[in-house]
């Protein structure tokens, strides 16, 4: 039918039957007439590549002897990795294994693959996990240590050559870029959803062409004279611009040569973007093994890209190397033995429905241990790491842990002084739950206008009491707080949290639900008669005199004097007993930023997981720190 109207047309038209120039028409469009005046520039073998170098025979092993090694497992959606490297951080053996959704069944596959080759020959004495899958992978066979994927290729890259400062690193299904300066990441990025940057990308437009993606492809497009542009958009664009060649007469050649340049393009725009590019320059991971994206990169980079020796296993060799540099001397490794490769396991799921949250939690059962469980926000199903070092480290942000009412902004800072008052005038507090998953949704949901993150959470709080059935719900307009001594004038909060009874008057009508909203305006940076004076109009509506509210303030203020002393006495005892090996960091920012769980992204946890101590700000001495100095 589509023939048929193409036909029509024309003669409508009155145009193009006469011109008909048959099938020798159609060839010399072909060897001619595709030509395109925007075609790329030809792409030029890069020089140095793995591929054009001999590859190394095996280990030297000596004949009766075993040699210490470290091994590396990189799990990741696409591939996973196993390694070893001796003491000299040379490589034993490596093996790069396709995950295939079952990344338990590709580490067993890894591991006997290891030992049928290295077991004699060598003893385990660390073993380091990286990837998406390293919590998993890291219980299963015993890791020493369990790193992120930008540490580990950062790792192995500055060890490979101390003067690398920018690292490209595209894998099966995400991409990463790292600057490091003196060895250390000062900088990196992560593809948060384009796949049109990805090696599995490539596969599969390779797989569509019909053509090898090892050798065929190179060779295809480094022999292409003038690539078509493509873009760098996402995937759909990509491939409809592929479809639209071939309908143009675009040979394979053409089209390999400028998808390597659109993966290159899409990803210098989306992931490395206004970021800094070094002149150290390495391709890592297992699409630098393709030599038109590698010449891809130096064409568009005009700067020479550089391809380690085992790009493909970086991730799992530099998880090696941190095993190495930060087991403590004398340690005896976790590793559970090559045996792991043949214990039976049964994989399970299951929803925990005890809080709003409402996880998907993944159980691994393995034959004569204990349960493993993933998936979870909380701790809950967590399996108990026996690490020494960071197990025994104060937890400061669980120690420092508020309840408000509703538990947003201002409240974690003042709840003490709030508790102590309502209690004080004989009214008991309702609280809301600690920020989840369902109360960010409802609170993104019911904001009016665009706002900073915890406005929108603190919408979510206040729709949780409402659902709970709450009548009255205390939501002050605080304009500012106390200053830190005399004369200090600057302390006015935040205009979202100063309004934050209006704005969530906009998006809830408390009216038709039957509530009240206590909206009282304090200012507590003033004279003490004018504070006064507030409270006592807060007062008479919820039927106080003012004697009972000048006891209930005083009791207030008493109650947040203790609360901030205590919070600052903890946090010097602390950093009193710090020892010169131990590290600790402070997080500056605002407490209902810092110290709300659901909105930190567990940053002090995670912290402390890596064995650094977390110090919330507000548990430093800072006034007096600050006398000291002037």
């Amino acid at each position: 039918m589509g023939a048929f109207g193409a036909i029509f047309s024309a003669i409508e038209l009155n145009k193009g039957i006469g011109q008909f120039k048959g099938l020798s028409g159609l060839e010399e469009y072909i060897a001619s007439g595709r030509k395109n005046d925007r075609s790329l520039e030809k792409l030029t073998a890069p020089v140095g590549h793995p591929s054009q170098r001999r590859s190394a025979t095996g280990y030297a092993f000596e004949q009766g002897k075993k040699i210490d090694c470290y091994m590396g497992v990189d799990v990741g959606s696409t591939s996973t990795n196993v390694i070893l490297i001796d003491r000299d951080f040379r490589l034993v053996t490596k093996r790069y294994l396709a995950t295939a959704g079952r990344p338990l069944e590709a580490i067993r596959t890894g591991l006997q693959s290891v030992a049928d080759e290295c077991a004699g020959h060598v003893n385990v004495i660390g073993v380091g996990t990286t990837g998406s899958g390293r919590y998993l992978s890291g219980d299963f066979i015993g890791a020493d240590i369990i790193r992120n994927e930008i540490t580990a290729q950062a790792t192995a890259a500055a060890v490979i050559d101390p003067e690398v400062d920018t690292i490209f690193e595209i894998g099966g299904q995400d991409s990463k870029y790292i600057a490091l300066k003196d060895g250390v990441v000062v900088d990196f990025e992560m593809n948060k959803v384009c796949a049109a940057g990805t090696g599995s990308f490539l596969e599969e437009q390779a797989d569509r062409l019909g053509i090898n993606i090892k050798g065929e492809f190179s060779n295809l497009a480094l022999g292409c004279s003038s690539p078509p542009p493509m873009g760098e958009r996402c995937t759909v664009f990509i491939e409809s611009d592929m479809v639209h060649y071939q309908q143009r007469g675009v040979e394979k050649d053409g089209l390999v040569a400028g998808l390597s340049y659109s993966i290159v393009q899409n990803y210098l725009n989306r992931v490395v973007g206004d970021r800094r590019i070094g002149n150290k320059i390495f391709f890592q991971g297992g699409t630098a093994a393709n030599l038109g994206v590698v010449a891809a990169f130096e064409k568009v980079t005009g700067k020479k890209i550089t391809v380690p020796e085992h790009h493909d296993v970086t991730g799992a060799i530099g998880a090696a190397m941190l095993a190495a540099r930060e087991m403590p001397q004398g340690a005896r490794t976790r590793f559970k033995g090559f045996d792991s490769s043949r214990k039976k396991y049964e994989l399970q799921s299951f929803e925990c429905r005890d809080c709003s949250n409402v996880c998907e939690i993944r159980k691994v059962v393995v034959e004569g241990e204990a349960p493993l469980f993933y998936g979870g926000r909380c701790e809950k199903y967590d399996v108990k790491r026996e690490d020494g070092k960071n197990s025994n480290l104060p937890d400061l942000y669980k120690e420092r842990d508020v309840i408000g009412v509703p538990r947003m902004l201002f409240i974690y800072e003042m709840y003490p002084f709030w508790k102590a008052f309502f209690d004080n005038l004989g009214f008991r507090v309702q609280l809301s739950s600690p920020t989840n998953k369902e109360i960010i949704k409802n609170g993104i949901e019911k904001i009016v206008t665009e706002t900073c993150f915890p406005v929108k959470v603190a919408h979510g709080h206040v729709n949780e009491l409402m659902d709970k059935g709450v009548k009255k719900i205390f939501i002050p307009s605080i304009v500012n707080l106390r200053p830190a001594k005399p004369g200090h004038h600057l302390t006015q909060l935040c205009p979202y949290v100063q309004t934050i009874p209006y704005l969530t008057r906009s998006a809830f009508d408390f009216e038709k639900k039957g509530m009240e909203v206590l909206a009282p305006v304090f200012h507590f940076n003033q004279r003490e008669t004018l504070l006064k004076k507030e409270f006592h109009d807060f007062g008479k509506k919820l039927g106080r005199d003012s004697a009972s509210v000048d006891r209930a303030l005083k009791a207030a203020f008493a109650a947040w004097d203790e609360f901030g002393g205590r919070l600052v006495a903890r946090g010097k005892e602390v950093i009193d007993g710090l020892k010169p090996e131990d590290t600790a960091l402070v997080i500056v920012g605002r407490a209902y930023n810092t110290t709300d769980s659901g909105i930190n992204l567990e940053l002090p946890q995670k912290l402390r997981d890596m064995g650094t101590i977390a110090i919330p700000c507000d548990m430093l001495p800072l006034d007096s720190a600050v006398d000291e100095a002037m």
